[in-house]
């Protein structure tokens, strides 16, 4: 009987310590499964962070596409600034005097002097040596008018034309000025009358 009671004893013992192991391992199957919540947890937020950032990133090199388009951008209007910057200078001078010739109010000189000056600052515009044929054909320098409208017609020819045509019907007056209807009918191949 002793032999009995001692294994009981340490039977209940044993039963004992698998009850605290059993209630560890159960603690422990608790916490893994909460790390495990945790971890899923963490695996979203990083999926989202990832995706954040991935548009993030994105959205970055738009901006930096936008900003890269826009300096080309800005160099480019300087660069058409530069480079045509005064033919808009040139056109507003032309219109100018085109006014003031029909109110009769500036004088002949100081648009000689205005187109001169215009002339020496576009070497390759059509319009700057038309300009200086307008202003010789104003105050009735025929051998002006006629080199002028040469070089205007050598830029460009139909331009020129143009150009002259509108001048002349604005004036309300055919191309009666000799020399230019001759340079004029004969850029256009036809008689302007």
């Amino acid at each position: 009987m002793s032999n009995r009671v001692i294994a009981q004893a340490d039977l209940s013992h044993i039963a004992s310590r698998l009850r605290e192991l059993g209630d560890y391992i159960d603690t422990t199957n608790g916490n893994v499964i909460a790390v495990g919540r945790e971890v899923e947890a963490l695996r979203d937020d990083l999926e989202e962070l990832t995706q954040d950032f991935h548009a993030f990133v994105d959205a970055q090199k738009l901006s930096s596409r936008a900003q890269l388009a826009e300096t080309r951008l800005v160099k480019l209007r300087q660069e058409l600034e530069q480079k045509y910057g005064h033919y808009a200078v040139i056109r507003r001078t032309t219109k100018g005097i085109l006014q003031a010739n029909d109110l009769a109010i500036v004088r002949q000189e100081t648009i000689r002097a205005a187109s001169e000056e215009l002339m020496l600052r576009a070497p390759e515009y059509w319009l700057a040596p038309a300009l200086v044929s307008l202003s010789a054909w104003i105050s009735d320098n025929e051998e002006i008018a006629q080199r002028a409208l040469k070089e205007a017609l050598r830029r460009d020819e139909e331009k020129t034309s143009l150009f002259f045509a509108l001048v002349c019907r604005r004036a309300e007056r055919s191309a009666s000025a000799p020399a230019l209807g001759t340079a004029l009918s004969h850029a256009a191949g036809r008689d302007i009358a």
